[in-house]
């Protein structure tokens, strides 16, 4: 699992799984399992988000997916493959998930429509080895007896008609023009206090890197002020970052507003940190 990473993940593992939590390092060509391989424990199973590295936004390349089926094969291990924002990719090509390149049955990957269709459609699903189908049935069935049966079949029929491919494909370049107008937002007013990380033009939002030494809990504070809702990165860290920052979302608003919150928090944030 990734230092900076989602910050309700760990908290759902870690109802079903009893282990030990080790942070991997992850730069921008993902987790980077080399970095701490002589230093950690066999692992048993990793959990990971190569599509977006959340929520820096990273892509593991196909070398670091390669790695990863590499070491759980070697240690009869096991990935948990969560393929985050994998649909919402701004000029970037797709890669090959770890659960197609696999064969070793040692993947389960892991999905859901959240993001895709609404937030409050609370459907997921696995896909496994049929070596631990039935183990997984009887876990889904510890936590949830009776799964949406009519919210399923629903979606069923939407997907069958192929409503959900022209919905996503619809939704993916209303996401495009507002990830570009943040982008190009931050650029014009934001010099001296936001760098955007290269997140290659992935997902729903993005990181907006602040001067060394800014406590982005007040940088998030400031913001608020300023009328700008911001998350600060510290709150998706294990541990202290060498480098704070602000997560930015961007898929809910249009992109005339969000050119104007981006230069009042820009300008919010040049009044107090201008060098």
């Amino acid at each position: 699992m990734g230092n900076v990473r989602h910050r309700f993940g760990n908290r759902n593992i870690n109802c079903f799984v009893i282990s030990q939590f080790i942070p991997i390092p992850a730069d921008s060509e993902g987790l980077n399992s080399a970095a701490s391989s002589e230093k950690r424990p066999a692992p048993q199973m990793i959990y990971v988000t190569p599509s977006f590295q959340c929520p820096l936004g990273y892509i593991m390349t196909l070398e670091r997916r390669f790695d990863l089926l590499r070491i759980v094969a070697r240690n009869n291990a096991w990935i948990l493959e969560d393929d985050y924002f994998s649909e919402f990719r701004y000029g970037t090509s797709p890669v090959a998930s770890l659960q197609s390149l696999d064969r070793n049955e040692r993947v389960i990957y892991v999905g859901n429509f959240s993001k895709n269709v609404v937030p409050f459609l609370r459907i997921g699903f696995l896909v496994a080895p049929k070596s631990i189908v039935h183990m997984l049935k009887m876990a889904r069935t510890s936590v949830s007896r009776q799964p949406p049966g009519i919210d399923q079949a629903a979606l069923a029929e939407f997907i069958a008609d192929g409503h959900l491919e022209r919905h996503i494909k619809v939704t993916l370049e209303i996401y495009r023009e507002r990830y570009e107008a943040l982008v190009n937002a931050i650029g014009q007013y934001g010099a001296g206090v936001l760098e955007l990380s290269d997140n290659s033009g992935v997902g729903m939002y993005l990181v907006a890197w602040l001067p060394a030494g800014v406590d982005d809990r007040v940088a998030a504070r400031i913001a608020s002020v300023a009328g700008v809702d911001t998350v600060p990165l510290s709150n998706f860290a294990l541990h202290k970052l060498r480098r704070t920052g602000l997560v930015l979302g961007y898929s809910a608003y249009k992109a005339t507003t969000i050119r104007e919150a981006a230069q009042r928090l820009c300008d919010a944030l040049l009044r107090v940190y201008r060098a």
